[in-house]
């Protein structure tokens, strides 16, 4: 079977469907080849955006405050689900482009090698923030590993 899978890395959607996809995967048994394709949410977005992601969401999605809190309640609450922790509060709004660049040069590391880059860059935007001050997905922005906090 081949799959295919379009996703954002800032996407936290993405990231809940990405752990669900690879226990699929896992308990289907068969080979699986998947290939990931770069899709970013939000082109326009600078290297750094100032704004907190409630204010980015409502006026991007020209939701109320409240509805914002409600949709990222929801989104909190399913990747808890997943075993994942989602800070929105501690999130830095950025371009996902150079995330991107990256994930592609991994390409042409082993499989293994290659997963854990994309759990590694997911968990960087998705997962407790970063300070305010650092962009995830500049170059000079190192992901923590998992004994780092």
């Amino acid at each position: 079977m081949k799959v295919e899978v379009w996703s954002d890395v800032a996407c936290p959607w993405c990231y809940i469907g990405k752990v669900r996809f690879e226990r699929a995967v896992a308990e289907f048994g068969k080979p699986v080849d998947v290939t990931y394709r770069s899709y970013q949410l939000d082109p326009s977005l600078p290297a750094h955006d100032p704004r907190g992601e409630v204010d980015y969401l409502v006026e991007r999605k020209g939701m109320s405050r409240d509805q914002v809190l409600a949709m990222i309640a929801h989104v909190t609450d399913a990747a808890a689900g997943e075993g994942l922790t989602f800070d929105f509060d501690r999130l830095v709004v950025a371009n996902s482009f150079t995330a991107h660049r990256l994930l592609h040069h991994a390409k042409g590391a082993r499989p293994a090698s290659r997963a854990a880059s994309g759990r590694i860059v997911l968990r960087s935007y998705n997962e407790p923030g970063r300070s305010r001050a650092s962009n995830p997905f500049s170059p000079s922005a190192r992901p923590r590993t998992s004994g780092e906090s």
